[in-house]
């Protein structure tokens, strides 16, 4: 199936997933970075912003969705992941010790500290699609 039918077709680029027309456009620029002796298919298919933030508010929206509810190991991660990927690293003081749910997320959080916003929206990304084919979806 080509784009020219009509039909969004998803293609794995590198590790994401990235509609077949952004694909083509990565291919048109390989094919002159080729012509020029300049740089790779792995260099070129990068994964755009516009469409990892697709990609992450779907990711979002997905996690509310589980047939199962994940422990709190697990809920820890997707909220520190979240938090890191919306506001970066953590920017308040930790809650104070009889705010345990506070502090667990806060914690979280915490663990996450100088990943960009960037590689916390592809991993939150990548956490919820395994916990779909843990927990169902």
């Amino acid at each position: 199936m080509t784009a020219a039918t009509g039909w969004k077709m998803s293609v794995m680029c590198e590790k994401h997933t990235v509609s077949t027309s952004q694909h083509r456009e990565r291919s048109l620029l390989q094919d002159e970075l080729d012509k020029q002796g300049a740089g790779t298919a792995a260099a070129v298919c990068q994964f755009q912003p516009a469409v990892m933030n697709e990609s992450f508010e779907q990711a979002v929206e997905d996690v509310k969705s589980l047939k199962q509810r994940p422990g709190y190991g697990v809920l820890g991660d997707v909220y520190g992941l979240y938090k890191q990927a919306t506001v970066g690293d953590v920017n308040i003081a930790r809650p104070g010790m009889f705010d345990l749910a506070g502090r667990g997320k806060w914690d979280a959080w915490e663990r996450r500290k100088g990943m960009s916003k960037e590689e916390a929206k592809a991993a939150y990304v990548k956490l919820v699609e395994e916990l779909k084919k843990e927990y169902g979806f």
